[in-house]
């Protein structure tokens, strides 16, 4: 496969279950439960009226799914920046090295160019070592002046009752 035979587009709803699937694989290789990947809640928070996300999937000349990446928008009014959160990011086993990452970064990048977005953003864990090397090998960097912050679960559901 060469690079000119893989194509990146925006996922449609009838790509809900190859994404489900590949979703379920990335949970897999950073050791979460996979059953927390429901399809039809994916499809809502991608395709439906109260959409969170949004997704770009890279397909073969054959149109077999290799990878796919979801963004999401966030604003700081403080500084007037909009920023596009990269939120999965997934390429199959079978088509690493091959350019499908890249390909990817480059869609998410332009749609944060299109959205006026003064950066791209993700998180990768300190166990993803695909992930750290992938990253480590394109521009951008890791961003040391902040520390993440995360309420999850029991804790956001206690502070959310008062």
């Amino acid at each position: 496969m060469s690079i000119r035979d893989i194509t990146v587009r925006p996922a449609l709803h009838r790509d809900i279950s190859v994404l489900t699937g590949m979703a379920r694989a990335l949970a897999d290789s950073i050791d979460r439960p996979p059953e927390g990947v429901d399809k039809d809640a994916l499809a809502n928070l991608l395709f439906g009226s109260d959409r969170w996300s949004e997704a770009f999937i890279a397909v073969d000349r054959d149109h077999r799914a290799l990878g796919y990446v979801t963004l999401s928008r966030a604003f700081e009014p403080h500084s007037g920046a909009r920023t596009l959160w990269l939120g999965d990011f997934y390429v199959m086993a079978s088509a690493r090295e091959r350019g499908v990452g890249r390909l990817l970064l480059q869609a998410a990048a332009k749609r944060a160019a299109a959205l006026k977005c003064r950066a791209l953003v993700t998180e990768v864990g300190r166990g993803d070592a695909a992930g750290q090397d992938f990253f480590d090998k394109v521009p951008g960097g890791l961003y040391e002046d902040v520390r993440r912050w995360r309420l999850e679960d029991e804790a956001l559901a206690e502070l959310a009752e008062g």
